[in-house]
């Protein structure tokens, strides 16, 4: 029966050792280690070239499709664009807040409306309406995640790093929030690495 136990007290502190370091590195994810590759391109270069055929609708076949279509040309960290969509709306679970702050968000990706007009405009040169816009951002994958990757790409010109992007992207400004939004935002991009 001793013969048994040694074995086991040594055992358990490597495996418990193993565990713990296999985790950590699990949790380690810094997204200010995630390199930016900033190009100089006009951002109607999302909507150049030919456009794969693929459904439009939301889903979250077609939202990750898209986002890795169009994080691809523009060359964006992909899981990092998908992490936005799944804290934002748990792809497309959620399409309409109108309890926002600032009037209502809208989407996979939760745009504000005046946001989403300079975009749609430096995109696709066009000038919806609010009543368009709140459509296309609920019904069209596609649109939601070209405007998505357009803003994104433009935040991360701007500031220069990924961490900076998120906070700007969620609106977190005091030390608090920031720890939140990081905190739910991790989660999300673990889950899809």
């Amino acid at each position: 029966m001793i013969q048994f136990i040694i074995p086991i007290i040594f055992i358990t502190p490597l495996l418990y050792g193993l565990n713990k370091m296999l985790n950590n590195n699990k949790m380690s994810i810094n997204l200010s280690a995630i390199p930016p590759r900033i190009t100089s391109v006009d951002l109607s270069i999302i909507n150049t070239g030919n456009l794969p055929d693929h459904a439009t609708d939301i889903t979250k076949e077609n939202l990750e499709f898209w986002i890795e279509f169009y994080s691809n040309k523009l060359n964006l960290d992909v899981n990092f664009v998908k992490a936005i969509c799944q804290t934002e709306s748990s792809f497309g679970k959620y399409l309409i807040n109108e309890n926002d702050p600032y009037g209502g968000a809208y989407g996979a990706f939760q745009f504000l409306l005046p946001t989403a007009k300079i975009y749609a405009q430096k995109i696709f040169k066009v000038n919806y309406s609010d009543s368009e816009l709140k459509h296309k951002l609920i019904t069209d994958a596609r649109f939601s995640s070209a405007l998505a990757c357009a803003y994104i790409f433009d935040l991360l010109k701007e500031y220069g790093d990924y961490k900076s992007v998120l906070y700007k992207y969620k609106g977190a400004i005091s030390d608090k929030a920031k720890e939140k939004v990081e905190i739910a935002f991790l989660d999300a991009y673990r889950r899809l690495a």
